[in-house]
């Protein structure tokens, strides 16, 4: 076994093992997310209105928050690269997709705990929904391999208008 191919050994190792950390840090944040909602639900179940409440200016605000940041985290990938470089080797490419990874899940865990926050205000099903809908997108965005393949293949293509397909 040569050294390049040990070092790529060592380099596939390294970021199977950043990939798990990341798995398990995706995993807490949905868990978080899941039990935050469940617990605020327990508090207002006996006030809790089923009559959605569409007039309402904090659940409005909600919806667009939740509506404006699930645009941006699906988005996040068409522009992440034309604005913190292209990686230069493959240890900057896998600090890349980490630090791509947390954006985009802060962004939907942003939304989803400010709809649990106005679940809470409001006692109102409309927000519950929004909080049902972002902990959903939290977990689509699970890491894997395969997105960290495509999203640095659409980096090599100059951050093409290409989706990167899960």
């Amino acid at each position: 076994m040569s050294m390049e191919t040990r070092g790529m050994g060592d380099q596939l190792e390294q970021f199977k093992g950043r990939l798990t950390v990341m798995k398990l840090i995706h995993l807490a944040l949905v868990a978080g997310v899941v039990i935050f909602g469940l617990v605020v639900l327990f508090i207002i179940h006996a006030k809790m209105s089923f009559v959605p409440a569409y007039q309402n200016p904090v659940i409005l605000v909600a919806a667009v928050l939740v509506a404006g940041n699930l645009a941006v985290a699906s988005a996040l990938h068409k522009f992440f690269f034309k604005v913190s470089g292209l990686p230069t080797d493959a240890g900057a490419a896998v600090q890349k997709y980490q630090v791509f990874f947390l954006m985009r899940a802060a962004l939907v865990e942003g939304a989803a705990l400010f709809s649990a926050v106005v679940t809470l205000i409001t006692c109102n099903i409309l927000p519950v929904c929004l909080l049902a809908v972002c902990a959903g997108a939290l977990a689509f965005y699970r890491p894997s391999q395969q997105e960290f393949v495509d999203l640095m293949r659409t980096a090599a293509e100059g951050g093409s208008a290409r989706t990167v397909v899960r």
